[in-house]
């Protein structure tokens, strides 16, 4: 099916009417978002999405209430292609749980497709890569089938319908941060089984802590969290994550 009939060219400008263009005029004295513009969010009711990239290889996702100017979710996508500043991204949401990303490079030849289901944080439960490339690709949904607009043609690429939220991990996991080595940042993933209180410290090759990542209980799911060491010396540091049921350390080390 060709052509782009249907697609808006300059879609959610609803969010640049709020924010400006840019995403930088303030409200109530403090930015709300910045690095962002109509076509990186969506609204769905009282809820502003946005995404938008924050280095060659990683997205930053965030939601915000319109109403109270409140920030309910931040969490950090690790993106599937090199990202530039050429890179132009699409998001739609279907409702405050599903949505798609689209992510156009025009050093890369493939448009990808990011099928993303929100609860504590964001998590991608598909990719679809198409070999095309186009400034950038708008997203829609007709009839509850999921489309997008990709150099003059219109890809059918999901059914509303058949989006199912991610398994529950049936073990706890502590994965090796990456990247690693870092500098100077890297990202720690862990699976929880079950609703639990959840450490995860990072701490120096003297056993001094240096950050902690998370202190709090958490719902059954996968997670992702960002480490940053702007501030710490090359060298090596462990983190751990401690459950009353788990504990492990791992090792990751900071070149700069």
């Amino acid at each position: 099916m060709g052509g782009t009939y249907g697609f808006s060219e300059y879609p959610a400008y609803a969010v640049a009417e709020i924010f400006g263009r840019s995403g930088r005029r303030e409200i109530d004295r403090e930015p709300l978002i910045t690095g962002t513009n109509g076509r990186g969010s969506d609204i769905v009711g009282d809820i502003l999405f946005v995404v938008y990239s924050i280095n060659a290889s990683t997205l930053k996702f965030k939601a915000f209430n319109l109403s109270t100017n409140e920030k309910l979710l931040e969490d950090l996508i690790q993106a599937p292609t090199s990202l530039t500043e050429r890179t132009t991204l699409y998001l739609k949401m279907i409702n405050n749980k599903y949505g798609y990303v689209s992510i156009c490079n025009i050093e890369n030849t493939s448009t990808y497709i990011l099928k993303i289901f929100i609860d504590t944080r964001v998590n991608v439960v598909d990719l679809l890569e198409i070999k095309e490339y186009t400034r950038f690709a708008p997203i829609k949904i007709y009839n509850g089938t999921v489309y997008v607009s990709i150099a003059g043609t219109i890809y059918k690429i999901d059914k509303v319908t058949s989006l199912k939220e991610p398994e529950i991990p049936t073990k706890f996991i502590l994965y090796q941060n990456y990247p690693n080595p870092f500098n100077p940042s890297t990202t720690i993933e862990f699976d929880i089984p079950e609703k639990t209180n959840v450490k995860l410290i990072v701490y120096d090759i003297l056993g001094r802590e240096v950050e902690t990542l998370i202190d709090k209980e958490l719902e059954p799911g996968k997670y992702k969290l960002n480490f940053t060491a702007t501030n710490l010396p090359s060298g090596v540091y462990f983190y751990t994550l401690r459950t009353p049921k788990f504990t492990k350390t791992n090792k990751m080390l900071l070149i700069k």
